[in-house]
């Protein structure tokens, strides 16, 4: 909740003065269920709750994106080690399986950060 909180105090002091990116990290959990007030949802009672800063997000032009998961057990070594995810593979750290876990996450990142280009002039 706080950061879809934060999002929306962005919006309503920036508006349409900036292009907008928002970043779901799915470290934190798989959407929608993981994001309920991302992504709204329908309490016990029927009514519907969150979902209206995304809809101000997208109605405005911005884009969202998600950060893909990567195992903790791999990301702690390259993190301890201060490696770099695209130079993983080469520094002898990590196992067959490792690397092909961070190949898949920059595969992903890569294929996330699509509709994000223009906004970020890459």
């Amino acid at each position: 909740m706080d950061a879809a909180q934060s999002v929306a105090r962005w919006l309503s002091l920036i508006g349409d003065k900036a292009d907008h990116v928002a970043v779901i990290n799915l470290k934190q959990g798989k959407p929608p269920a993981d994001f309920p007030f991302w992504y709204g949802f329908i309490d016990a009672k029927g009514v519907l709750k969150g979902g209206k800063t995304r809809e101000k997000l997208l109605a405005a032009g911005g884009v969202e994106i998600e950060f893909p998961a990567l195992p903790a057990d791999t990301f702690a070594k390259l993190d301890a080690e201060n490696i770099p995810f695209t130079r993983a593979d080469k520094a002898g750290l990590l196992t067959i399986t490792e690397q092909a876990h961070v190949a898949k996450f920059l595969r992903d990142f890569a294929a996330a950060l699509a509709p994000a280009l223009p906004f970020l002039g890459l």
